[in-house]
């Protein structure tokens, strides 16, 4: 049980099991954070998809001691049934627990083995999955980022790839996650994330809150490597040292009513002086719309109640919606930051991944020709 402490930025500071841990490296406990700035966060993120395109899930968890709360959420798409379970809670300063009833992550072994599992619940999905990570992953620290004097972004730590086995359950039919072959990609992240809190929060141009200004947003693996965004990853055999995209052309098409990607080519610069080139091609409507776990931007946060992620909600609060994104004008409502399910070419090459974008903002930026940003002809 954690134990009532001094007060430091207008929070109690509580003791919890991992302060049993010798592990401080301040004279603050566990449950301190290392700055006091309200947007710090750490928080864990999978993207689990199959060959065909009938499955994709994505699960992460967030906790925010200087706003006092804690959050996780799902999001399943099947056959365009885009389904979302939300999970708010208020910290307790035990971020050993990754507990969100229905929702629960463990770490098996760490930096290698997570379980995922969704309990039954009124949307009728449910799964439990084991996790086996299949790149070495790199720690990396990303900014700081400043905006008119005031930081945005101070972000470190690593991603990876992997897959899955167990099984996937939905409308009373159980899958079994190998024969799927489900596989994807996953961060574990921690520092301070402008709009973390909710609107009152961004301290940056608020009509670009949290775009990514010319991120490569590719989460792709090979057989030999995989591409997070803007590093190469390499198996866990293989010595050669990681690399990264130092720049990039892209050339988009997007659908012509609801202005989101279709499908594209992206040729990116790494500093070894390779070029890696990836041709994306949806499938179908696969595509999870991120704003619904709370993901704000430029469009908001959730698409009823505007909930970012970091903002207090209540204690043990579940909720959740389901929208049918094979309707045009739902897609529309729903865009933000979404991750669309794609085949992925590269050379000979073929295998799924994803492709992340704001939307429809990436339209914008092609239809505007800034530079990298192209629509293809």
């Amino acid at each position: 049980m954690a134990n009532e402490g001094p007060q430091k930025g207008g929070h109690t500071v509580e003791l919890c099991a991992a302060d049993d841990w010798l592990v401080h490296q301040s004279l603050d406990p566990i449950s301190t954070l290392w700055t006091d700035d309200p947007r710090a966060y750490e928080r864990y993120w999978f993207g689990i998809q199959d060959r065909e395109g009938l499955v994709r899930i994505t699960q992460g968890a967030g906790f925010y001691p200087n706003l006092g709360t804690s959050e996780s959420f799902v999001i399943v798409v099947m056959g365009g049934r885009h389904t979302t379970i939300r999970v708010f809670k208020g910290f307790d300063g035990n971020r050993l627990s990754l507990e969100f009833p229905p929702i629960h992550a463990d770490i098996v072994d760490g930096l290698r083995t997570w379980r995922l599992r969704l309990d039954g619940n009124q949307w009728g999905i449910s799964y439990d999955l084991t996790w086996t990570d299949t790149k070495r992953p790199v720690y990396r620290r990303v900014g700081p980022s400043v905006d008119d004097g005031q930081l945005t972004k101070a972000m470190a730590g690593f991603e990876t790839f992997g897959n899955c086995r167990g099984w996937v359950e939905a409308g009373g039919t159980r899958m079994d996650a190998a024969e799927l072959a489900l596989s994807g990609s996953r961060d574990r992240h921690w520092g301070v994330r402008d709009g973390v809190g909710g609107r009152a929060y961004v301290v940056g141009d608020r009509s670009r809150a949290s775009l990514p200004p010319y991120f490569p947003g590719q989460w792709v693996e090979f057989k030999e490597f995989g591409l997070w965004g803007d590093v190469v990853l390499r198996n866990w055999d293989d010595p050669r040292p990681s690399v990264h995209v130092v720049d990039f052309e892209r050339r988009l098409r997007f659908d012509p009513v609801t202005k989101l990607f279709r499908s594209g080519t992206v040729t990116n610069y790494l500093d070894d002086g390779q070029e890696l080139v990836l041709r994306y091609e949806r499938l179908g409507n696969q595509i999870a719309f991120l704003r619904c776990g709370g993901y704000g931007g430029p469009r908001g946060g959730t698409p009823d109640r505007d909930i970012w992620s970091g903002m207090y909600v209540g204690e043990e609060v579940v909720e959740g919606e389901s929208y049918d994104a094979n309707d045009a004008d739902v897609q529309v409502a729903l865009a933000g930051l979404d991750q669309h399910h794609c085949v992925v070419h590269c050379g000979e090459e073929m295998t799924q991944g994803l492709f992340e974008a704001y939307e429809p903002e990436l339209y914008e930026r092609c239809v505007a020709g800034e530079p990298t940003f192209a629509m293809e002809s």
